[in-house]
């Protein structure tokens, strides 16, 4: 991509992206930061785990199990390093068996900086174009992107942080 049509959707995904409410707890980790996830609350849909015992520091299950893009929409799913030398995907565990492999470990955070966007599961835009996988969604906004049509993109992508995680 340019830099003109980097900067345009980079335009277009913060202009859709929902606005803050803001409170008193985190959903983020920082780089470099020593983690371990004391915690897990597993909703129908998603898990939400504690960090290091702190019950005002959060990160949800899908935060980490996800596709995420970078500028040139390049695509990298986010891993998980344990010190026996297996290094997985994210997206290979649920969020119970993620919880259960991590409990009792430390984590050295990894931010991926280039990685700052991922598909909006909540997008209406899907709806209204009829969009059914990922790789249409993917197709579609690529397309979009060519032609220099970055308002039908619409809210179908939102700024993320991707995550590698290394055990200590």
């Amino acid at each position: 991509m340019t830099q003109e049509q980097k900067e345009k959707l980079s335009f277009q995904v913060v202009l859709h992206q929902p606005r803050n409410v803001g409170g008193e707890d985190t959903y983020f980790m920082n780089n470099g930061e020593i983690v371990q996830f004391t915690d897990c609350t597993n909703y129908s849909e998603n898990s939400e785990y504690i960090i290091n015992n702190n019950q005002h520091k959060k990160i949800w299950y899908s935060q980490l199990a996800y596709i995420f893009f970078n500028d040139n929409l390049d695509l990298v799913a986010t891993t998980i390093k344990f010190l026996n030398g297996e290094e997985i995907s994210f997206f290979s565990l649920d969020s119970v068996d993620l919880y259960n492999r991590c409990k009792g470990k430390h984590f050295k955070v990894k931010v991926l900086y280039e990685y700052k966007y991922t598909f909006n599961k909540k997008s209406k835009r899907v709806d209204e174009i009829g969009l059914y996988t990922y790789q249409e969604i993917y197709n579609y906004i690529t397309s979009c992107i060519a032609d220099d049509r970055f308002n039908d993109i619409g809210d179908l992508l939102k700024t993320a942080t991707a995550y590698s995680l290394q055990e200590v």
